[in-house]
C-alpha cells in the first residue's frame, strides 16, 4: 500500500514544478476591474462631449436667423464632395454634415467663431440686415 502512494506523491510534486518553471501558452489579454471602470469612465467622457456638440449644433439651427443647406445654392445640386473636418462620431450620433450655413443679421467675432467651432465643415455666409427705408 506504501509503495501505490509514493509514484502518485511523485507525479504530484513533478506536475507543481513543470508549471512554476514553464509558462503556458495562453496569452490572454488581461486586466484589472480598475483598468475597466477608467477606460469606461473615459469613453463616457468623450461620449458626453460628443453628444453635447451634438445638441449644440441643433440648438443653433433651432434659431430664426440661421438656415442651412445640404447642397450648393448657386447649382441647387448636392455637393458632391465629401466634408471636411466632420468628425466621424457626430454622424455616428445621427448628425448630418451642412455645407452651407447662412445668418441673418449681424454676428460678433466670438459668435462667428462659436459657429466656425460647431461646424467646421460648412461655409458660414452671414448676411447683414438692411434697414427699410
Amino acid at each position: 500500500m506504501l509503495q501505490n502512494h509514493f509514484p502518485n506523491t511523485i507525479r504530484y510534486v513533478h506536475f507543481q514544478t513543470f508549471h512554476m518553471t514553464h509558462p503556458t501558452k495562453r496569452s490572454w489579454f488581461r486586466f484589472s476591474l480598475r483598468t475597466l471602470f477608467i477606460v469606461v469612465t473615459l469613453f463616457a467622457c468623450w461620449l458626453g462631449w460628443n453628444l453635447n456638440k451634438v445638441r449644440q449644433r441643433e440648438q443653433v439651427l433651432r434659431q430664426k436667423n440661421i438656415t442651412s443647406a445640404g447642397m450648393d445654392w448657386a447649382t441647387k445640386q448636392p455637393r458632391q464632395t465629401p466634408p471636411q473636418h466632420f468628425p466621424f462620431s457626430w454622424r455616428l450620433l445621427g448628425e448630418q454634415p451642412l455645407h452651407i450655413l447662412g445668418v441673418h443679421g449681424g454676428l460678433s467675432p466670438d459668435e462667428l467663431k462659436r459657429l466656425q467651432a460647431l461646424f467646421p465643415e460648412a461655409e458660414i455666409h452671414v448676411y447683414a440686415r438692411t434697414s427699410p427705408e
